[in-house]
């Protein structure tokens, strides 16, 4: 299956399915479904303003947000996948700003993997991806994250 690396704080709000758009300078012709690999560095100075975004999105208190990316923070890990299904050069969602975006469908997370990330998307063997536990964040599955 492929993957494809993004920053934390960027992967938790894609695979907790807030981010329906994944941002790049390219563009490739893969569709379908995809791993979303979390790189092996999070972009500090972004976290504050991700979660904030993630918070009034969801109608969420911060300090909740807070919470549940801490439990979900993993890097250089495979946390969760996606269907990507198309590409595109402008998208009305307040996370596009190009000037290519991944539309991102059907988002899941999973229990990290610890995994090698790399640049574009990258092949990650069936053997990798049949050990994985995925789940949807529905509204009650959030509402459980949320209480643990």
């Amino acid at each position: 299956m492929k993957a494809l690396s993004v920053r934390q704080p960027w992967t938790f709000a894609i695979v907790m399915g807030f981010k329906p758009v994944e941002n790049r300078d390219w563009t490739r012709a893969h569709r379908g479904p995809t791993l979303i690999h979390a790189g092996k560095t999070a972009e500090h100075g972004n976290i504050n303003p991700v979660l904030r975004q993630i918070a009034d999105q969801a109608c969420l208190p911060l300090k909740d947000v807070h919470a549940l990316y801490h439990k979900h923070a993993a890097t250089g890990a495979i946390v969760g996948r996606v269907n990507v299904v198309d590409c595109v050069t402008s998208h009305p969602s307040r996370w596009f700003y190009g000037p290519y975006g991944f539309i991102l469908k059907d988002a899941e997370w999973c229990e990290p993997f610890t995994w090698r990330g790399q640049l574009g998307f990258f092949e990650v063997p069936d053997t990798v991806v049949e050990r994985l536990r995925f789940q949807r964040r529905t509204a009650a599955a959030a509402a459980d994250l949320f209480a643990k």
